[in-house]
């Protein structure tokens, strides 16, 4: 990925929120995901808001680490969706296809050193 494409993608989220074009984005590859028309990694993930108790939606990618699949927050921990996770105690559901209810469990990062 060009230096460039790299600016652009940041200033998407700078400050750490999504702008108007990234939210236009995330609604449309959550819809894909959760059709199921991507490849297997590719999911949306469904949670509580921590603030407003609705449920927002959120376009992931897994990763598979010894037969086992993770989530991984490519903004960090601190970005909006780990946060609900945590909120709603790891309830979530996610969507490819159908929706399957499940709970996410929080692993450190220093287990995959």
């Amino acid at each position: 990925m060009s230096t460039r494409s790299v600016r652009r993608l940041r200033a998407r989220y700078a400050g750490g929120r999504a702008n108007a074009t990234a939210r236009r984005y995330t609604r449309s590859w959550a819809a894909v995901f959760a059709a199921g028309l991507a490849p297997r990694r590719w999911v949306t993930l469904e949670v509580a808001g921590r603030r407003t108790g609705r449920i927002t939606r959120f376009p992931l990618g897994t990763v598979d680490r010894l037969g086992r699949w993770y989530l991984v927050s490519m903004l960090g921990g601190r970005c909006h969706w780990p946060r609900n996770a945590r909120a709603a105690r790891g309830e979530v559901a996610l969507h490819r296809g159908c929706l399957v209810p499940c709970r996410l469990v929080e692993v450190s990062t220093a287990r995959f050193g």
